[in-house]
């Protein structure tokens, strides 16, 4: 009875122990599309018309923060912030993630954070809008939404 206990006791133990495959990025931290309507700074639908790298010494004025290039977008339409016809946008780079490249020419829908309106291109709703999916589509109907904007804008949970 023991002998049968440990044969079944023991592949199930190594199981459970057995390191698991994990990515250099994992995107745990998703919030709703309502939160980070809130939190961001500036909600836009833009064409890239340049992106400019950034020098080492203009890094560092940011803090440190991995930001790679500024990137200018004409404004096609705005639900938040951008309130001029074109707007700079800083690229953050979460090292190890994959992301996409801001490409000039390309339109893009833009969440930007911080006073220096910075944007993610990894774990992000930050996307090209040529890669429109349903749960994209939602979103783009929920941000022409009064009563979305509204609701996001005053309720902080």
């Amino acid at each position: 009875m023991r002998l049968s206990v440990t044969v079944v006791a023991v592949p199930i133990l190594l199981a459970a122990i057995k390191p698991m495959r994990t990515c250099a990025c994992s995107c745990v931290d998703i919030r709703s599309h309502r939160k980070d309507y809130r939190h961001a700074k500036a909600v836009f639908i833009g064409r890239v018309i340049a992106v400019h790298p950034l020098s080492d010494t203009q890094i560092e004025t940011l803090e440190n923060l991995p930001i790679s290039n500024a990137i200018r977008f004409n404004v096609e339409r705005s639900w938040k912030g951008a309130k001029t016809s074109q707007v700079v946008v800083l690229e953050y780079d979460l090292l190890g993630c994959p992301r996409f490249v801001f490409r000039v020419g390309e339109r893009y829908l833009v969440y930007a954070f911080e006073k220096e309106l910075i944007s993610y291109t990894a774990c992000t709703r930050t996307r090209p809008t040529s890669s429109e999916t349903p749960d994209g589509e939602r979103e783009l109907k929920q941000l022409g939404s009064f009563w979305f904007r509204a609701w996001a804008t005053i309720n902080p949970f």
